[in-house]
């Protein structure tokens, strides 16, 4: 307590052992002997240790303060000895708090430089509470630009001359006063004078005041500094009208070299040929000056940031928390604003000094583009780990893979790897998981980079590249067979998948084929393209459009069109994107090839041939149906259980729906002989179907084999419509359609309105009702029927093969023959 009064009283002026003097410059400087004294002899005594914390922090602040007013009374001093115009606002301010401490002096600044040097921060409070006003009311003429001008820039030079010594006196003696070792101890950090919020409100204000008034300063006076000023856009920058020109550095490394400042010299060399050093006097020196004072202004205004940080975060977590963020936003701009300044070697130190990882890097490739691999190298055994992956994240945003992927040292390749590792991890379908896997075949891990080109070929928007993706993993995994003569588990598994995707992508370039060749054989089609010369292959355009319009038209039949308008939309739009050669989702997939009811061999496709029996029509359409029943097998993996049971249902309701029941019961009932049954029975698509599940394509579950009555749409209308459909096909913003439809690319365009939506809905009752007419025709009994038949001729041709029953999977078999004989009924014919 003796010593916290002894040094309060030298810093007061009232302390018996510094006598008064009119030299305030002398008697400044030896209250700061004193006031060091007071914790030297304490030190040397052996006593420091038995003050605490606070302690220590009283007496450090008391002695910083007398160090900032000795530095701030030698700039006053050295402008007074100048000829001209000297600083008037520290005059102001300090007459300003003299009279509001209800004091009266013919000298104001010697007053308060003699009794208030404790109130040095709240003499900055007060500046910045004044600024705004006294600008605003300077900048009303021509004259009070010029004087506002120098307002700003007495403002910086104040806080600077203020806290720079401050800190200095706090740095250099640290080790004396060890006011940092409260961190290690159970007391929490006491406030330090310079962590007043508005202290860093104040810093932060300059900053911007002195890198506005660098822009306005160069505009007339310096043509380079303001080019690359205007040519660069700041991280918080509004963006302004035309902003095309401008360049935002931050976004884009190798574009924004072009705003990479002239060499330092060269700057200075412009702006050292000056008639007057005065910055009152010249305004290409109160530039250069300008300049000068936003690098230490930085610093300052991060130290700040970064004390008060340090002191909440034991105390306020939560408080800590949003002044990083804004020290982040703060810090991040500030730096890069010293770039178009000429100002990059003193950014690169503060970066370093603050450990802005992102900013540093950032820097490395604005700043000096030429020398960006050495600096880089230099930084990673610097930094270490840490700006790897800072380095690797600003890549990965610029998508920049191919500097991403470079690397040539093996340590470096190890933190790549984990790096896109656990980036896929975050973001599996990130555009990582497309290129990733280059870097596990430089480290020769293939089971790793087929599993990434696995699903870099799923996730691919078109057929080819999707193609392309999952081939290269097949033969990831033929190397992964090279290494190791046996696959486990989980690479088996994985194997097995990636044949599915294959053979997925294989069944849209089939739908491709199938549509081109339908189209070359329809006669009205065919004179169309020989007289234009078209391949049909222009991707999104109005004819390319067309063409895929017509092949939806010549694959489905006028009743079905008229009957179900607004799934023949969503039908077409699939068609569509198939013609483009995008990649369709398995629902879409199954849409695409259950939907149509006229699919007839290429060869057929003239009106005069479709004129024939439907039985080359409908061997196509139940391949269609297989060929859906065996892409949900291999997908079903992949889907969630409400979409595969959503799915499921499609696909056995529009089997059960494209055949006549009504037609087939007037034909196989009444007086009728069992061989007519047979055969109007063997004759369906559900016959035909069934079959092919059962003894070519073994289904996930015996539990798939679904009964009429399971296949009701009615709880998978919401799911189908509002969830699927609706998002992926309608339109957002119907209105202006002629505006749009030039604006928008036509891979954007979506067919289906608020009122389709309605009508999608009708189109699945539709299909209920329909449904419910086939069991009111007996389709229950005919499905018991046709699977016994299936089953029985299943058995019997692996009798006669030489295999007994218990090649057919029992399960299977037991589920199946139960499920048939629930459905079985009084009416039910034996086939015997």
């Amino acid at each position: 307590a003796a010593a916290l009064r002894v040094s309060q009283s030298i810093v007061d002026g009232t302390s018996r052992f510094v006598p008064d003097r009119l030299d305030i410059g002398a008697l400044l400087r030896e209250r700061l002997r004193h006031a060091h004294s007071v914790m030297q002899v304490l030190a040397d005594n052996g006593l420091s240790a038995k003050l605490t914390l606070s302690a220590r922090t009283r007496l450090s602040a008391n002695a910083e303060k007398l160090a900032a007013v000795t530095a701030l009374w030698e700039l006053q001093n050295a402008a007074w000895a100048r000829t001209g115009a000297a600083l008037q606002l520290l005059s102001n301010l300090a007459a300003a708090f003299v009279e509001g401490a209800g004091q009266q002096s013919r000298d104001p600044l010697r007053l308060f430089f003699r009794n208030h040097t404790s109130a040095i921060g709240d003499l900055l409070a007060l500046m910045h509470r004044r600024l705004p006003a006294l600008t605003r009311a300077l900048a009303v003429s021509a004259s009070g630009i010029h004087d506002s001008n120098l307002v700003s820039y007495e403002a910086s030079r104040i806080a600077i001359a203020l806290l720079q010594p401050a800190f200095a006196y706090r740095f250099q003696h640290a080790h004396l006063y060890a006011c940092s070792d409260g961190a290690a101890s159970s007391d929490a950090l006491p406030e330090r004078w310079t962590e007043n919020p508005m202290i860093t409100d104040l810093l932060i204000d300059r900053l911007g005041a002195a890198y506005s008034l660098c822009r306005d300063l160069s505009g007339r006076h310096c043509a380079p500094i303001y080019e690359r000023i205007c040519a660069t856009a700041l991280p918080g920058d509004d963006s302004p009208e035309g902003a095309g020109s401008t360049l935002a550095i931050f976004d884009d490394a190798v574009s924004a070299s072009r705003a990479r400042p002239a060499p330092e010299s060269e700057d200075d060399d412009q702006l050292q040929r000056l008639d007057s050093d005065d910055p009152y006097a010249s305004p290409r020196a109160l530039l250069r000056e300008s300049i000068d004072q936003v690098g230490p202004l930085a610093n300052l205004c991060f130290r700040v940031f970064v004390d008060r940080i340090a002191r909440l975060d034991t105390s306020n977590p939560s408080s800590a928390q949003v002044l990083s963020q804004r020290y982040d936003a703060v810090r991040t701009r500030h730096l890069l604003c010293l770039v178009p300044l000429g100002r990059a070697p003193a950014a690169f130190r503060l970066a370093e000094e603050y450990r802005d990882l992102a900013s540093l890097v950032t820097l490395v490739f604005v700043a000096d583009s030429a020398s960006a691999a050495s600096h880089l190298r230099h930084y990673v055994e610097r930094f270490g780990k840490e700006f790897a992956d800072t380095l690797l994240a600003f890549y990965e945003r610029r998508s920049a893979w191919a500097s991403l992927l470079y690397t040539q040292d093996e340590f470096f390749d190890s933190w790549l790897k984990e790096y896109i590792d656990c980036r896929i991890a975050d973001d599996p379908h990130g555009p990582l998981s497309q290129v990733g896997w280059i870097h596990d075949v430089k480290m020769a891990d293939f089971g790793a980079a087929a599993a990434k080109l696995t699903r870099a070929g799923c996730d691919a928007e078109e057929v080819n590249q999707a193609r392309t993706m999952l081939s290269l993993s097949k033969l990831a995994f033929v190397a992964v067979e090279a290494q190791e003569s046996v696959l486990d588990d989980t690479m088996t598994e994985a194997y097995s998948r990636l044949e599915d995707a294959l053979e997925l992508c294989e069944v849209q370039a089939h739908f491709l084929h199938y549509y081109s060749a339908l189209l070359r054989h329809h006669s009205a089609t065919t004179a169309a393209s020989a007289s234009a010369g078209q391949t049909w292959r222009r991707r999104d355009d109005a004819n390319d459009r067309k063409a895929a319009y017509d092949a939806a038209v010549l694959t489905t039949t006028p009743e079905l069109r008229h009957s179900c308008p607004a799934q023949y939309i969503v039908y077409s739009e699939l068609v569509r994107r198939l013609w483009n050669g995008r990649s369709l989702s398995v629902e879409d997939l199954l849409d695409a090839l259950t939907f149509p009811d006229s699919l007839y061999p290429v060869e057929l496709v003239n009106e005069s041939e479709r004129d024939e029996p439907d039985e080359q029509s409908n061997a196509v359409v139940r391949e269609r149906f297989s060929l859906a029943v065996d892409v949900l097998c291999r997908a079903s993996f992949s889907l969630p259980e409400l979409t595969r049971e959503a799915a499921l249902r499609t696909i056995w309701r529009r089997v059960f729906l494209s055949d006549d029941w009504p037609a087939i019961r007037r034909r196989a009932t009444g007086n009728v002989p069992d061989s007519v049954l047979r055969a109007e029975l063997a004759a369906t698509n559900l016959y035909h179907v069934l079959r092919s599940c059962w003894t070519m394509r073994e289904l996930a579950h015996p539990d798939w084999y679904l009964l009429p009555s399971d296949v009701s749409v009615s709880a998978d209308i919401e799911y189908l419509v509002s969830t699927r459909l609706m998002p992926q096909f309608g339109q957002t913003d119907p209105s202006n359609d002629a505006s749009s439809s030039s604006s928008a690319s036509a891979s954007q365009w979506k067919p289906l309105t608020a009122t389709t939506a309605q009508a999608l809905t009708q189109d699945y009752i539709a299909e209920d009702k329909r449904l419910q007419v086939a069991i009111d025709s007996g389709l229950d009994e005919f499905y018991a029927e046709i699977l016994r038949t299936v089953i029985d001729q299943a058995t019997t041709s692996a009798s006669i093969s030489g295999h007994s029953d218990d090649m057919l999977p029992s399960s299977s078999a037991s589920e199946v023959d139960s499920a048939a004989s629930s459905g079985e009924s009084d009416e039910q014919m034996d086939t015997d």
